[in-house]
């Protein structure tokens, strides 16, 4: 049983059906739309920018550090978030303790 299974208790054959293939064609809408619409101007970007790499290095770079600064920042407000929340129950059972 897998771990999908396990989570949402469905049967094999809902799992097979429903998720993961109306997942698969969502996943493919979501990626094959933009490109059919659009396919020409993603084509003439990408000739422009094989043209003048220079200009597309430090940009590429940017948006990667920019992903990689703001997934620091998630992590780092899950984290908070987390020892919050055992700070106050480490709280709660001293104060439940110490009223005895």
């Amino acid at each position: 049983m897998s771990v999908a299974q396990t989570l949402t208790n469905y049967t094999l054959v809902v799992q097979v059906i429903w998720c993961t293939f109306l997942s698969a064609w969502v996943w493919a809408a979501i990626t094959v739309t933009p490109a059919y619409f659009y396919g020409e101007e993603i084509l003439s970007l990408l000739r422009v920018a094989k043209e003048h790499w220079y200009f597309v290095l430090p940009i590429a770079g940017g948006v990667l550090y920019g992903i990689y600064a703001y997934v620091q920042k998630l992590e780092r407000h899950f984290l908070e978030k987390r020892n919050n929340r055992f700070l106050s129950i480490a709280e709660q059972e001293l104060s439940g303790t110490q009223e005895l």
